[in-house]
């Protein structure tokens, strides 16, 4: 097979990023989804059901994995969360203050670390999903059999081919000598250059291998395997800020409609955390599924952990769906009203006094607050919008995340900057709520260590501390706290 030819072969194969990671991840969970959903399913009959209890146990808590997986995936791939993991490790990989361009190398890097692991790990649990499935001896005609290979398990591994095949040609963009062995631990593995732009659509480019060779060797001496670098370029970014003394009285150029800008006066309050914005292309996107969608979530979580499947069901029976344009009025009432129990919930977490929470809200920043909202709608199961697919057989649900950042924006003109009863160039105060989030995480890391603890040996011996920590976060220091303690304890003091 020709380059060519193989070249547009692999276009053809990676096709689902057009729209970005996050629907291939979600595409993902729902073929984890439909596998559970048929495990309890009426399609089976006795005898395959008494076959299946004898792998029940692996089965749930291999597709519970699975599922686990792509939720944290998620998460980590949000804009949000990119960003604020490629300021953070940026002086690990360049030296000198931040550019735009150089962050996107960062999180280019960082995404291909994460995706490229997932590939891994799901091809080998549906791998293993399969087996179990293949040798419990089920009849050759087997409708559930049929409908767990062919509408699930396989499209599974053929969508792990198509993540895969994307993360090769991420690894030829980033020019990699080896694959990095966590997100956490990049320099010395890829090359930077000021030649590329390190965005998804790069990833499409034709005959990409002659067009990062032929990049690369044309100005061979300027760039090299990342180390110290030094600086090409000042961003506006960097620009804006450069214009900043310690003096709060400047003259800002009002962002446009979907950017935020609630930064300070100083350098310590200037950071990417004090800025967020909505992507108006994925916003359209979100809203073309509106006519479609049949129900959203809005409960609060104390009083209805999550909504039956039956309510969810009859209401896909009805002709007409939720009048497209009132969905996003009534989300964004709905989330209004949440955001009062993310400010309550997180304070008390913290243990912020009421004297201090308007100024922790500010400087928790709107960016870290946009993915703790994701976050806390995903705890709480709520915020969902559910909505017939174009065949009208089945019914998906998902997260409008570029609705909730855009309200979250408007949350933050509207409450939060209007707040007048402290200083935010006050040093001091922002050092104080530093050091009390730090007292709660040695706390909490008290409890997650004695949870630890309780683990059984055999455990604790066969795992290492390590992956048994990261894997139990969640639960032992609670995952909305957990995106607290990112932004605090990594702030810049």
């Amino acid at each position: 097979m020709s380059t060519e030819i193989k070249d547009q072969a692999d276009l053809d194969l990676i096709r689902p990023f057009r729209d970005g990671y996050l629907p291939v991840i979600q595409k993902m969970q729902e073929y984890v989804e439909g596998c559970q959903s048929l495990l309890v399913s009426n399609i089976l009959n006795t005898t395959e059901r008494n076959l299946l209890n004898e792998q029940r146990s692996a089965l749930d808590s291999l597709l519970g994995e699975m599922q686990k997986r792509c939720r944290v995936l998620a998460m980590e791939m949000t804009r949000d969360e990119l960003d604020r993991e490629a300021h953070r490790d940026y002086h690990n990989l360049f030296s000198g203050d931040a550019d735009d361009h150089k962050l996107g190398f960062v999180v280019f890097l960082k995404s291909y670390v994460l995706l490229k692991r997932f590939s891994v790990q799901l091809s080998q649990d549906w791998t293993r999903l399969k087996k179990i499935i293949l040798e419990l001896d089920l009849h050759d005609k087997s409708e559930f059999v049929r409908q767990f290979l062919s509408y699930n398990a396989e499209p599974g591994i053929k969508l792990g081919e198509v993540i895969h095949r994307f993360c090769q040609r991420m690894k030829m963009i980033l020019q990699l000598n080896r694959d990095p062995e966590d997100v956490r631990h990049l320099a010395g593995f890829a090359k930077y250059s000021p030649d590329l732009q390190y965005k998804l659509s790069t990833v499409y480019t034709e005959n990409l291998e002659s067009f990062i060779t032929a990049t690369f060797a044309q100005k061979q001496g300027d760039y090299g395997q990342l180390g110290i670098m030094p600086d090409l370029e000042h961003s506006e970014f960097e620009a804006l800020n450069s214009n900043r003394s310690g003096s709060t009285s400047r003259t800002r150029t009002p962002p446009p409609d979907y950017k935020l800008d609630a930064s300070g006066g100083h350098k310590w309050n200037q950071t990417r955390d004090y800025y967020l914005q909505y992507e108006p292309r994925a916003l359209e996107r979100e809203r073309s599924i509106y006519k479609q969608v049949i129900y959203f979530d809005s409960h609060m979580g104390a009083d209805q952990k999550f909504i039956r499947t039956d309510l969810i069901i009859n209401l896909s029976r009805r002709k007409k769906s939720i009048q497209p344009e009132t969905i996003e009025s009534e989300y964004s009432i709905f989330l209004n009203n949440f955001f009062q129990l993310v400010n309550e919930i997180s304070s008390m977490n913290m243990d912020i006094s009421r004297e201090l929470r308007s100024a922790f809200l500010f400087h928790l920043g709107p960016l870290a607050y946009s993915s703790l909202t994701l976050k806390f709608l995903q705890e709480v199961k709520t915020g969902y919008l559910h909505y017939r697919l174009q065949n009208g057989k089945m019914i998906r649900k998902f997260i409008p995340v570029e609705l909730v950042r855009m309200n979250v924006l408007d949350f933050w003109k509207k409450e939060v900057l209007t707040k007048t009863d402290f200083d935010r160039n006050d040093y001091s105060i922002f050092r104080h709520i530093v050091k009390l989030v730090q007292s709660m995480h040695r706390q909490l890391m008290q409890k997650a260590e004695e949870e630890y603890q309780r683990l059984p040996p055999d455990m604790r011996k066969m795992r290492d501390r390590r992956s048994l920590f990261q894997e139990n976060a969640s639960s032992w220091i609670g995952a909305t706290n957990i995106v607290i303690f990112k932004r605090f304890l990594s702030a810049r003091q």
